[in-house]
């Protein structure tokens, strides 16, 4: 898809891949996120310590690797650990253990073949933007906000580098919750359309807060959305995708107020009052 021209149907994204199905952010949750019909694939890009990118969404390693137990000096972070030894780690059995979504619990998904999560790796983001090359799909790019940490200063650039690299311009949308680092992704590469992220406190004017980080797409959590918002951000020529939207009757809601889109943990279930996707407002 190409995030640079107006969708043509309301937009179903897959927040970390397909994470009820699939560990986050790993190869398979985007791989069953494509299956599953989703548009994009959201995901979140960090820096190790050698300043290779990695697809993680927290500022630890811990929560979703087995890096607790694999490194006993406390150093957490992955921009504190080089890039072989992000790789080395586990990052799918805690799928299995937390059984996050409640998917293996109630037999949605089959213990046997989620038995091969174990000893996934954690992508490059080069290797995710091949993969969605290969599959046909779109891809959000959060670049999470180094402020205060190593390579705050090249991970937007570098970021940018790695989509050109990957021959994927026309099909990938940046985002991030730092206005800087939109700003800074408009000089890097203008040709890659931008999405400012929000949560917490809603804007007091969005249309003046995209503008001013060279936002094209207006990215609020589910909580901030209010329908006077959309209609000034439609006119401004703004696209609206509101996230996490886990609930299929909120999105059939979010729809009728006018949203471009939806990022979601579940694009199977959120497709389901959609029979017939109806166009985007």
């Amino acid at each position: 898809m190409d995030f640079r021209t107006r969708p043509a149907r309301i937009l179903f994204g897959a927040h970390r891949g397909f994470r009820a199905m699939a560990p986050e952010n790993t190869l398979p949750a985007f791989e069953l996120a494509a299956s599953a019909g989703a548009d994009f694939i959201e995901l979140d890009v960090a820096c190790t310590r050698d300043r290779r990118l990695v697809i993680l969404h927290d500022d630890s390693l811990a929560r979703t690797t087995n890096a607790g137990t694999a490194f006993r000096d406390g150093r957490l972070a992955a921009c504190e650990r080089s890039f072989a030894e992000v790789r080395s780690l586990d990052a799918g059995s805690w799928f299995l253990e937390k059984d996050p979504f409640g998917t293996l619990a109630s037999g949605r998904l089959d213990a046997r073949e989620a038995s091969g999560y174990r000893g996934l790796q954690v992508p490059a983001l080069e290797e995710a933007l091949e993969l969605a090359k290969r599959l046909g799909i779109g891809v959000n790019v959060e670049i999470k906000d180094h402020a205060k940490l190593a390579h705050d200063a090249t991970i937007v650039e570098d970021t940018l580098g790695a989509v050109r690299d990957a021959g994927m311009e026309d099909s990938v949308l940046v985002s991030s919750f730092s206005p800087s680092y939109l700003v800074r992704a408009t000089k890097a590469a203008p040709g890659i359309p931008r999405a400012l992220l929000v949560e917490n406190k809603r804007p007091w004017d969005p249309v003046e807060s995209c503008r001013q980080a060279c936002a094209q797409w207006y990215h609020p959590s589910e909580e901030l959305i209010l329908g006077c918002h959309i209609v000034c951000l439609q006119r401004a020529g703004i696209f609206v995708t509101a996230w996490t939207v886990n609930d299929p009757a909120l999105a059939l809601q979010l729809s009728l107020m006018g949203v471009t889109g939806f990022i979601t943990d579940d694009p199977e279930s959120i497709a389901r009052p959609f029979p017939n996707r109806p166009p985007a407002a």
